[in-house]
């Protein structure tokens, strides 16, 4: 290899290498600026999700929380379904976004980063409606918490539900392995099985 050669490869490699050196001076001030500027907001008041005729768009966030018992037993219990829900009155439409529960996401108050459902877990909803908020700029004020026994007492309220079930759904449904497919009528208990199935 000429002398010529190595002047011109030392001089790629070093531009490389200031290159990838500044792009992580950059990011990592970026990350590091972001983190400086977030607060962890006011605190959330329990409240009913109420239409305001002031406004046309009402958004909470709602959660699902695995357990049966009532507000009372669940108040530091993992949210495992946590939707954000936007009522638009104006247009008559609803939107809901998922939020994965094991997306990680930054926590203040131990300067860490989590699992987004252990936020409901560290502190119920309001610790875990301020987080959703900081960590994707929003300002959600209203929630809706439902455990397993609340959405079981839904079901009683309404007198069940009927529900076309396959083979396999109703088997499971009913724990019944000889049970078809074909429309049923589930009481709380077996709407809340159809509910949790995930191997089918």
């Amino acid at each position: 290899m000429s002398i010529r050669t190595k002047k011109i490869l030392v001089i790629v490699l070093s531009v490389i290498i200031l290159i990838l050196g500044g792009g992580l001076f950059v990011l990592n001030h970026y990350i590091n600026s972001t983190l400086g500027q977030i607060e962890q907001g006011e605190d959330i008041e329990e409240e009913e999700v109420t239409h305001y005729e002031t406004k046309n768009v009402v958004n909470f966030l709602l959660f699902g929380v695995d357990m049966e018992g009532t507000k009372d037993e669940y108040a530091e219990l993992r949210s495992d379904a946590i939707k954000l829900v936007s009522l638009d009155y104006e247009d008559k439409t609803i939107k809901i976004t998922s939020l994965s529960r094991y997306m990680l996401i930054y926590y203040p108050e131990e300067d860490s980063f989590i699992h987004l459902n252990w936020a409901y877990w560290y502190g119920g909803a309001s610790n875990a409606v301020k987080t959703v908020n900081m960590n994707f700029d929003l300002d959600v004020r209203k929630y809706v918490a439902v455990s397993f026994g609340a959405f079981k007492e839904v079901i009683d309220q309404i007198g069940g539900i009927d529900l076309e079930l396959t083979d396999i759904e109703a088997q499971k449904v009913f724990n019944n392995k000889w049970k078809k497919a074909g429309e049923y009528h589930l009481n709380s208990n077996q709407a809340l099985n159809y509910a949790r199935l995930r191997s089918t």
